[in-house]
């Protein structure tokens, strides 16, 4: 069974993301090609995606695909696209669209064509446009025809009401209910197994892991934080269903003797916050102080950790300057994960931030 995704902002990291999840579960896939933010893939088996659970994936559907033009136009002449009779389509790809103008026309279906105007901007510039159409038909010709209907698009609905009326934001230092998603995912964890976050913050990643029924420990040497943290899991308790369960605490996550984990997912304390772009010799300081912090709490999670658990961390980067990150691995005796192509850190940024982030899968 073949598979078409159109990818979120950063298409490498969604791209990781969707394939880590699917190796966690042992499901055998292979790529067939990835391209701008189109990933599309074949299942030995049919499986039931759920968009919700990914953070980096905006819609998805099942594909056909077709080795000559004259199998491509024969099967649209004899099979429905769309099963409707009145609806508004777009196109998402680069095939004609007075094909299916056509099509629709022979048909009398009445179809009228939707102009993407909604926008995304991809993470190094490129403009993504996609409409609120009835349907989208995703139709690419690349060295073979590709075609499939959207059949689930990411609701960001419930990640809007949470991030908004959660009690304590703290929106300069907290990643994303979408990034935290998919963190998680790329950590393997799943139903039963138990998350902690070293660096709790105000528990933006424990709300994600406890919405996606895995177990949550944090932790934060930060008073006001773990304050927050748990008001927030207190409200998030009280307004969803929630079949797991959590604990906080204030403390220094060097000592963790007392507690069992099945993974670590965590967003690295950078201290305070850069509100001004940074000279080079600023940028090296800033990396050198991070990495003599980090070291020894990394060298202790390795020592803690499950044989096979991943530790899932961002490190900070600059547009020119980024950690050495080998030399964080020989001090460690961590390992930097690598799957497939799929090569980490992945780094993560926006337009007018001083510091960005790279996203490590460790073990």
């Amino acid at each position: 069974m073949e598979y078409f995704f159109i990818l979120g902002r950063n298409p490498f990291l969604s791209k990781a993301e969707i394939f880590l999840y699917l190796e966690t579960r042992r499901i055998e896939f292979e790529e067939i090609f990835f391209e701008r933010n189109f990933l599309t893939i074949r299942l030995k088996e049919e499986f039931n995606f759920n968009i919700q659970e990914f953070g980096g994936i905006i819609k998805l559907g099942k594909l056909k695909i077709f080795s000559k033009k004259q199998d491509f136009l024969e099967y649209l002449e004899k099979e429905e696209v769309v099963p409707s009779d009145k609806f508004s389509y777009s196109i998402i790809g680069n095939i004609d669209e007075n094909i299916f103008i056509s099509k629709f026309k022979k048909e009398r279906k009445k179809a009228f064509i939707k102009r993407a105007r909604n926008r995304i901007l991809l993470q190094e510039g490129e403009e993504f446009f996609f409409s609120n159409a009835d349907f989208e038909i995703f139709a690419l010709k690349r060295n073979k025809f590709f075609l499939g209907l959207v059949e689930q698009t990411y609701d960001s609905k419930i990640d809007e009401f949470i991030d908004m009326r959660k009690p304590v934001r703290r929106e300069e230092f907290s990643i994303s209910p979408r990034l935290s998603k998919i963190m998680i995912n790329l950590s393997g964890l799943k139903k039963g197994n138990i998350l902690f976050d070293p660096f709790c913050g105000v528990g933006c990643i424990l709300i994600e892991s406890l919405l996606k029924n895995i177990p949550a420990i944090g932790f934060d040497i930060d008073k006001k934080a773990i304050e927050g943290a748990q008001k927030n899991l207190e409200w998030l308790s009280k307004n969803f269903d929630l079949n797991s369960n959590y604990k906080i605490e204030r403390k220094n996550s060097f000592f963790l003797d007392n507690i069992d984990f099945d993974g670590i997912v965590t967003e690295a304390p950078l201290g305070d916050l850069i509100k001004r772009k940074l000279s080079n010799d600023e940028k090296k300081d800033f990396l050198f102080s991070f990495e003599r912090k980090i070291v020894p709490f990394l060298k202790k999670f390795k020592e803690k950790k499950k044989e096979n658990s991943r530790i899932i961390i961002t490190f900070p980067a600059f547009e020119n300057l980024s950690l050495n990150i080998k030399e964080i691995l020989d001090l460690t005796g961590l390992s930097l994960l690598s799957f497939k192509e799929i090569k980490f850190p992945i780094i993560e940024k926006r337009k007018n931030q001083f510091v960005h982030r790279e996203l490590a899968v460790l073990y």
